[in-house]
């Protein structure tokens, strides 16, 4: 019994040194030391001269010391190699760019995702290693304790071996995208009309506006009737029982505190009407006057569908497709295309 208790602990001792020494080669196999190159080190140069202290970056050890004994270099930090996916600049350190001159990702992304892989590569070879020594502690030992022990260790090892390969192929089958650490924010532009809400104005001496239209004329039928509301919960060409304008119609080009329907395509309206099923404010219509701003560019026209809705919750849930709050100052795409979140109202339209 002694002997075979000493059998056992020479089996376990000989397993752990098989692991460690098998560590200890992929530590050594993946160490930067077997891809040191020699460069030249840069860093901070610190001297005085004509009593004046001066401080430069980037420079070279043997030209900061040679500007006298008063000069101090203190270099930068440089790994002994190249970590993957970060790149290498011609002095050795790490290069912040994010693609290099081919158009691959070289981001801390692409270091993390090989990271992961490695990983998985080592845990599933470390796996391989434990299941041939429970064999061996299983195959040698006679007893009944150290066969159990020799099944268990090859059984945790299968199902470790299990649950990283298993997550990896999970995680790339449900979308590859997700075992892509690519920490680069990419940039968003938003475009933002300032003026889109700001009232035009017309040359004094001429009383017109940029469009040609004559301030203080009448904004009538001859522009476009007014959009009269629906009798019918299925009408055309008419406001849905749903909607109403915020303010009184405009009588004249140019009248303040108005809002107009007048040829006002209501076809969107109509859309949201179908799918929101909410009460909606028209805050801006088809008076293309009180929007341009200098410029006298906007998609309030008669005829067009442009048109500014007043914020509500149940507008906003419609239009986002769920609850995800907008942010002012950006466009979304919208069951009737693209329109723009202002803060108190939607800008449906171009």
């Amino acid at each position: 019994m002694i002997i075979k208790d000493e059998n056992k602990l020479r089996l376990r001792t000989t397993s752990k040194i098989l692991v460690l020494g098998f560590i200890f080669i992929l530590i050594g196999f993946f160490s930067p030391s077997l891809d040191v190159n020699a460069v030249e080190q840069y860093g901070t140069c610190n001297w005085v001269e004509a009593e004046q202290k001066r401080k430069e970056e980037n420079y070279l050890q043997a030209n900061c010391l040679a500007k006298g004994n008063t000069a101090t270099w203190v270099g930068y930090y440089y790994p002994l190699a190249p970590l993957p996916g970060l790149g290498n600049r011609e002095d050795g350190g790490i290069d912040t760019a994010q693609i290099d001159s081919t158009g691959k990702s070289i981001a801390l992304g692409a270091y993390l995702n090989t990271m992961i892989k490695i990983i998985i590569g080592i845990a599933a070879i470390l796996s391989v290693v434990m299941i041939v020594i429970g064999g061996i502690e299983y195959m040698t030992s006679e007893l009944i304790s150290s066969k159990e022990a020799g099944k268990e260790t090859i059984k945790n090892a299968l199902f470790g071996l299990l649950v990283a390969l298993g997550a990896y192929a999970l995680l790339n089958t449900i979308n590859p995208d997700l075992l892509k650490s690519d920490l680069d924010v990419p940039g968003v532009t938003v475009t933002v009309d300032l003026e889109a809400d700001v009232p035009q104005t017309y040359d004094p001496a001429t009383r017109k506006y940029a469009n040609g239209a004559l301030f203080n004329a009448p904004w009538n039928d001859t522009v476009g009737g007014i959009t009269p509301a629906c009798t019918t919960e299925t009408g055309t060409g008419c406001l849905p029982r749903s909607v109403t304008a915020k303010q009184p119609e405009c009588s004249t080009i140019g009248q303040q505190n108005c809002t107009s329907t007048r040829g006002l395509n209501t076809s969107n309206l109509r859309t949201i009407q179908y799918g929101c099923g909410c009460n909606v404010l028209i805050t801006g219509g088809t008076e293309w006057w009180l929007h341009g701003g200098r410029s006298g560019s906007t998609t309030h026209q008669s005829g067009s569908t442009t048109v500014d809705l007043r914020t509500t919750p149940e507008l906003t849930r419609y239009l986002m497709g769920g609850t995800t709050a907008p942010v002012a100052g950006r466009r979304y795409p919208t069951p009737v295309g693209s329109a723009l979140f202002e803060g108190n109202h939607w800008h449906i339209g171009p």
